[in-house]
């Protein structure tokens, strides 16, 4: 009998468990704000990988200052091309994986993160 007890305690303690993981995943992704802010940390953190390795060519580099913000930085980031080398080298930043993993994408879709976003 004391096992069947715990048995249940113990399914109905999983049970709550994994509720509150999905509950609190669907209550992050709800949050505009957070997801606008960590969207823009993770462009922010391309381009600025993307200039500190000298891809961005004479043009890109020269048109926004060191600081500029966030939404410019956007408007300019969206002509940048990411080689499957870009993006793996991103990967090796503890902050960019941080930054995936707020965004709830699972590490394990981390490596294939080039054949996910079809770059």
């Amino acid at each position: 009998l004391f096992n069947v007890i715990a048995s249940i305690y113990l399914e109905n303690t999983v049970a709550a468990a994994k509720y509150n993981d999905i509950y609190q995943k669907r209550r992050r992704l709800s949050d505009q704000a957070m997801l606008a802010e960590k969207c823009g940390s993770v462009i922010e953190l391309v381009w600025r990988e993307f200039l500190n390795r000298g891809l961005a060519g004479e043009e890109l580099a020269q048109a926004l200052p060191p600081n500029a913000r966030a939404d410019e930085i956007v408007q300019k980031a969206s002509a940048i091309h990411m080689s499957r080398e870009f993006l793996e080298s991103l990967h090796g930043h503890a902050a960019f994986r941080e930054l995936l993993l707020d965004l709830d994408i699972a590490q394990e879709d981390h490596i294939n993160l080039f054949q996910t976003l079809d770059v």
